[in-house]
């Protein structure tokens, strides 16, 4: 299933049906991409307003490059998909054949890699959330809240299938990289979006 293309509905019930892909590699995706949007939604109704005129410039700057991250998301989804498909295949080939042993470990670091990047486009996203905090509408708060939910939902999401994919690579070095670096991003996005909320609910009180 195409994921730039599937409908809502379509996705909904291909994700919940007896298939391995959608699975979650693509909710995180979608995750994301979601966050991305909402995001960019914040900055549209934002930007042009007399009291944001200083960050003018950076606000079409963060349209088009949340525009952009949505899209990266989305891709990367999909790419998680074709990844799991490519290791599905090497994994059911034969232990002693020697084609599955230099197949392995290619197949396993593609299938860290797509994660590794929606982990890398949700941080992309909290940094404009927090951005946005300081020259965005106070009526699009709760907005800019949920879209930072969503990006730290899509980071600690995507770590799942970091961590079900390092127990398969021989390079046990490589392995626990990938790990502590999945590790330090679900960290920085919490605490981005950690700070992001107090801030949001510090407002809220006033």
């Amino acid at each position: 299933m195409e994921l730039a293309t599937a409908t809502i509905q379509q996705f909904i019930t291909e994700l919940g049906s007896r298939t391995t892909t959608p699975g979650g590699g693509a909710a995180a995706a979608l995750s994301a991409a979601q966050s991305a949007a909402l995001a960019r939604m914040v900055v549209v109704f934002s930007k042009g307003k007399k009291a944001f005129t200083e960050h003018e410039q950076v606000h079409a700057e963060m349209e088009a490059h949340l525009l952009g991250l949505a899209d990266d998301s989305i891709q990367a989804g999909q790419e998680d998909a074709k990844a799991w498909g490519r290791l599905s295949d090497v994994l059911a080939m034969r232990p002693d054949d020697p084609a599955r042993a230099a197949a392995l470990e290619p197949a396993v670091m593609d299938s860290i890699a797509a994660p590794r990047r929606i982990q890398e486009i949700s941080i992309a996203i909290l940094e404009h959330c927090e951005y946005l905090l300081d020259c965005s509408s106070k009526h699009l708060k709760s907005d800019l809240a949920i879209a930072a939910d969503l990006a730290s939902v899509a980071a600690r999401s995507a770590a799942w299938n970091v961590n079900v994919n390092t127990p398969l690579l021989q390079d046990r070095e490589q392995a626990q990289r990938q790990q502590d670096a999945s590790v330090d991003t679900c960290q920085q996005a919490s605490g981005i979006n950690d700070r992001i909320r107090n801030r949001l609910l510090q407002e809220q009180e006033q």
